[in-house]
């Protein structure tokens, strides 16, 4: 799935750089195909948000997200999204 997704984003919207924002990577023949073509970035696991603490992995996944949304730009996929064709 990892695999597929990455290939299919790379090949159909061509972009400059494809980012993983990742606290613990994964692992697995098809993580380890698709890793190559991924820009591997660390980053720490929010705890809180305004103040208020983030209990839940889906959540602390969003600020993840949205962070670098923020700092970076560009667009977000998740890795069980498949590109048929380009965004343009």
């Amino acid at each position: 799935e990892h695999y597929l997704a990455v290939v299919a984003a790379s090949v159909h919207i061509r972009p400059d750089t494809i980012a993983f924002h990742h606290h613990h990577v994964p692992r697995g023949e098809w993580w380890a195909r698709a890793a190559p073509l991924l820009d591997l970035r660390r980053v720490p696991l929010p705890t809180e948000v305004f103040g208020r603490p983030l209990t839940h992995a889906a959540h602390r996944a969003d600020v993840v997200r949205l962070r670098a949304l923020l700092r970076e730009g560009g667009i977000y996929l998740d890795m069980d999204v498949i590109a048929l064709r380009s965004f343009d």
